[in-house]
């Protein structure tokens, strides 16, 4: 099985992300989920995307590293929304990363100065009709680790759906 270092979205370490993670756990997989936030939740993303933005994306960022370095090299990296950033960086940045799961949203690779290593599996999921998530510069970033993978695991998948969907399930879980 995997071990997976998952980060939360915007709205904080909710009881739905747990509970998506005690799902991957139920599976046989290890899955670390650490508090980018340290304990603060919002009920609304605005108010969870103000609060990021006032820490400074960066700051997230080297949270989410500081998080894998108790961890071992060879394990997977995923996010949801905002929590694909630092997933993102550790799967392009550090070695030995043998996938990235990111939920939500992504970046074109040269955002965190490298291309994608084609030896990390990459899986992508997205809806079409988020405004959070720009498919355009999702594309650009499957366009670079399509080709780059030797592991043939690149894969995107775009939902057609209301964003609501998003929001409604991971909500109806935290209460």
């Amino acid at each position: 099985m995997a071990e997976l270092l998952l980060f939360h979205h915007a709205l904080g370490l909710t009881e739905g992300c747990l509970a998506f993670a005690e799902e991957v756990r139920s599976a046989g997989n290890v899955v670390h989920a650490p508090d980018l936030y340290e304990g603060r939740l919002f009920e609304e993303i605005d108010d969870g995307v103000k609060h990021a933005e006032s820490l400074g994306f960066e700051t997230i960022i080297e949270r989410g590293l500081r998080a894998a370095d108790a961890l071992p090299e060879g394990i997977v990296y995923g996010g949801f929304s905002l929590g694909a950033l630092p997933a993102q960086v550790l799967a392009q940045t550090r070695p030995g990363a043998r996938g990235a799961l990111l939920l939500y949203g992504a970046e074109p690779a040269a955002e965190f100065g490298s291309p994608w290593p084609g030896e990390v599996a990459l899986q992508v999921h997205v809806m079409d009709s988020d405004p959070w998530a720009d498919l355009d510069r999702v594309k650009e970033l499957i366009d670079e680790a399509h080709p780059a993978a030797s592991c043939s695991s690149t894969q995107v998948n775009a939902i057609c759906g209301p964003t609501e969907a998003i929001a409604t399930s991971t909500r109806r879980r935290r209460r």
